[in-house]
């Protein structure tokens, strides 16, 4: 099974990716952009997101991270579920836990509206998908794999 992917990055740099549907356990969902970031060891969802998605999280359990030269409270929350669209037009519906970013001052929230959930390795590995990119081809996808 194969999730196209599409460049999603400005003139100047190449960003692969797509468009899907996120879903918290309360069944709420947004349609949103995420890149594929070999470089992110978890996959990262927005603190806007995650609030209109109604996502509850311990605040109390958080730890700095540094990203992008910013400061940001992070949450391990375990109820999102990405609803892809692969090249059948199936629906795929992955669960899979995430870290929630918040950036760690009031004045700095406003910008991170513009910051894509990152879909990173331990997805990749958890959920079993290869990131195939022939630049010769100008093919690029997800590919799950079996055991």
């Amino acid at each position: 099974m194969r999730i196209p992917l599409i460049n999603i990055g400005n003139d100047n740099e190449e960003q692969y990716g797509n468009v899907a549907l996120l879903r918290s356990y309360r069944k709420n969902m947004i349609p949103d952009t995420f890149v594929i970031d070999t470089g992110s060891p978890k996959t990262v969802i927005p603190y806007d997101k995650a609030l209109r998605l109604q996502t509850p999280f311990n605040k109390k359990f958080s730890k700095i991270v540094c990203l992008g030269g910013m400061k940001y409270n992070a949450y391990e929350v375990n109820n999102f579920e990405f609803i892809i669209i692969n090249e059948k037009e199936e629906m795929v519906i992955e669960p899979f836990p995430c870290v929630v970013l918040k950036p760690t001052s009031k004045k700095k929230e406003s910008e991170l509206g513009h910051f894509p959930i990152i879909i990173g390795t331990d997805f990749l590995r958890e959920r079993k998908y290869n990131l195939v990119m022939n630049f010769e081809k100008k093919e690029f996808y997800l590919e799950k794999f079996k055991d």
